[in-house]
């Protein structure tokens, strides 16, 4: 189930202060469209200006307190709010799914009076949802037999970090609560205390008690500012028995309100010390907020564009991939590379799930109509009509186990109901479906092996074309053998297949250029130098030599003089190609009985010494680390 984030917009009369200044009205409203007058160009000639006079801005609601028109006074217009989309809020949490109501504006513009209302005050968006939903829980119907629990909590965030708003607040407190990220429920706040609340006055009380312990101080812009992002989280669990089955949903609310962005004081005193850090911190969360919804909207935007053309090129997408698969751009292609930055922000990574996840979300933006806030208005507007965009895809918040036996269940009753219906056909009937359905069956399987077959083919065409390109060859092919001889460098792919090269008697060169030689092979790095060492192989003993310069390990020492190589001496030329030497049984006899088993130190079971049997081999471990020239 998808769901666009519902947003509004509230606008506030101009106040006292703003008509002093000399301020304007620049806002104006037509049902749910909001017109603001470009004051950039007023005064200035429209011709060869094209920039817009009026920008027009369209929303799911809005509410103009600033119209010389409006009839609905302030109190009004708080239970108007609620109304609309408060009760879109409670119907979601009641239903099963999370939800969140947010507001976002500018410092001063009425965000905490619309969400927490005036101190004590129970008109306000937070205490009219907690009074429908406890007059919902009281008059729901006994024989429901529906159990109710409901918890809450409330923090806030500043300077970037997290406090408790209902713990008794001591001189000197530090934000120490961390934020952590559960692998199924998301991010939550570690520590965070949480009440069990029975009734309306409980819950209203400790509203109360954490907006008295919230951060506000006296800016430019207003006396009471918030200086701090507020969350109240209420968890609503419903537990009742549903077909002999005990069943519980529950929902997460989260009600936030936002501090505002205001610009810095031109008038900076000593007074308001620390103002200046706490408008970066707050500015910081609310960019990245904006960020991130921009992200979101892209990636919303993307997804729909991507799913209204899937159905016309589905067709042609198939012949595509089979014929040229580079070319096939998938549906999710355009979208796993956008990058949604929850993280540089607390506030973000709190809201992950609210805003591009598992919740109902809407927003109320709130904005001043006076001129000389132009630019934060326009900023607003743009803001909330980005987030319009963003899709969440809520669901049902259930035990999975009981959502499983209600799907089970159905589906039998369905299996009961199609039988019943077969049962009152002809049997004639019933073979001729019977009969059908085999024919079908036995066409799809031959269609299936036909198509596998075709795939081995392709595979193996491929994985020989390969090789020939190598210039190597797959033991058990015409023209090779599976075990050697000779001394041998065993290349192993990934699929389990073994590519074997003669190492002549002498000298066998490795580096980096192609000198197109039976005695020269190529290695793969940018530390490989052009003649990187050499091996020579003289009667059964292998040594390995490296170049001046050159980075070569065996049994991860590194070496600067020749080295005779033991069986199961690990080999490693320059960082990306490494190899295991293998000595075949015949020369290990003949070397211990020459007195050399303490050079030696063979280390080898009796089963690997006969599975490499007949063979001196180096066997590579990386698939990717060389190539060779071995000319046929």
């Amino acid at each position: 189930m998808a769901s666009n984030i519902r947003v509004a917009v509230r606008v506030r009369p101009l106040n006292k202060k703003e008509r002093e200044a000399g301020a304007r009205n620049i806002i104006s409203s037509t049902g749910n469209t909001v017109s603001l007058t470009n004051v950039n160009v007023e005064g200035q000639a429209e011709y060869g200006d094209h920039r817009e006079r009026v920008k027009h801005f369209t929303f799911d609601y809005c509410y103009d307190g600033a119209s010389e028109h409006s009839d609905t006074d302030m109190v009004a217009c708080q239970e108007l709010i609620y109304q609309d989309m408060g009760t879109e809020v409670l119907q979601a949490a009641l239903e099963g799914y999370n939800a969140c109501m947010f507001a976002y504006g500018q410092t001063g513009t009425g965000k905490t009076y619309t969400m927490m209302g005036y101190p004590k005050s129970t008109i306000c968006f937070v205490s009219l949802l907690f009074q429908a939903l406890f007059s919902h829980i009281e008059e729901s119907p006994v024989e429901d037999n529906v159990t109710f629990r409901i918890e809450i909590s409330f923090l806030e965030i500043y300077n970037e970090r997290v406090r408790d708003l209902l713990q008794t607040r001591r001189r000197k407190e530090r934000y120490t609560l961390k934020v952590r990220e559960h692998p199924k429920h998301g991010p939550y706040v570690k520590d965070l205390s949480k009440y069990v609340v029975k009734d309306f006055s409980e819950i209203q009380a400790l509203i109360d008690r954490g907006n008295e312990n919230r951060t506000t101080a006296s800016t430019h812009m207003h006396k009471h500012s918030s200086r701090s992002h507020a969350i109240v989280t209420v968890n609503l669990s419903q537990a009742k028995f549903e077909d002999n089955l005990p069943s519980e949903i529950i929902s997460k609310v989260n009600l936030v309100d936002l501090a505002g962005s205001e610009r810095a004081d031109p008038s900076y005193h000593s007074e308001y010390k620390g103002r200046i850090k706490e408008g970066a911190y707050i500015n910081k969360s609310l960019v990245t907020l904006g960020n991130v919804i921009s992200v979101l909207a892209q990636r919303s935007l993307l997804n729909f564009s991507t799913e209204s053309i899937t159905s016309s090129q589905s067709a042609r997408s198939s012949v595509d991939f089979l014929e040229f698969p580079h070319r096939v751009n998938s549906p999710t292609r355009r979208t796993r590379g956008l990058y949604i930055p929850y993280r540089d922000s607390v506030l973000t990574w709190l809201l992950k799930d609210s805003l591009g996840g598992n919740s109902k979300t809407l927003m109320i933006a709130t904005i001043s109509p006076a001129s000389q806030y132009y630019g934060d208005t326009l900023s607003t507007l743009r803001y909330a009509q980005r987030a319009k965009s963003i899709v969440n895809k809520p669901k049902i918040n259930e035990d999975d186990n009981v959502r499983l036996i209600r799907e089970l269940r159905a589906q039998i009753e369905m299996l009961k109901r199609e039988l019943e219906k077969a049962r009152k056909l002809s049997p004639h009937y019933i073979r001729t479906i019977s009969t059908s359905f085999s024919q079908e069956e036995s066409e799809s399987n031959r269609r299936k092996e036909a198509i596998l077959e075709e795939i081995e083919i392709k595979k193996e065409q491929v994985v020989a074309e390969w090789l020939k390109k190598l210039g190597m060859q797959v033991p058990g092919s015409p023209g090779s053998s599976l075990y050697a001889t000779t001394s041998n460098l065993v290349f192993c792919l990934e699929n389990g297949l073994k590519v074997q090269h003669e190492l002549k008697e002498g000298r066998t060169f490795f580096g980096r250029d192609d000198q197109q030689s039976d005695h020269f092979k190529e290695l793969m790095g940018s530390d490989v130098l052009p003649n990187h060492c050499h091996i020579d192989s003289e009667d059964g003993e292998i040594r390995l030599s490296p170049e001046v310069g050159a980075l070569c390990y065996v049994n991860s020492q590194i070496i600067t003089e020749p080295v005779l190589l033991k069986h199961g001496d690990k080999i490693q030329m320059g960082k990306l190609n490494t190899f295991t030497f293998q000595q075949t049984q015949e020369i290990i006899e003949k070397l211990t009985n020459s007195g050399l088993e303490s050079r030696l130190s063979v280390q080898c079971s009796s089963e690997d010494v006969s599975r490499s049997s007949s063979m001196n081999d180096l066997t590579m471990v990386s698939s990717s680390s060389f190539k060779t020239y071995d000319q046929k």
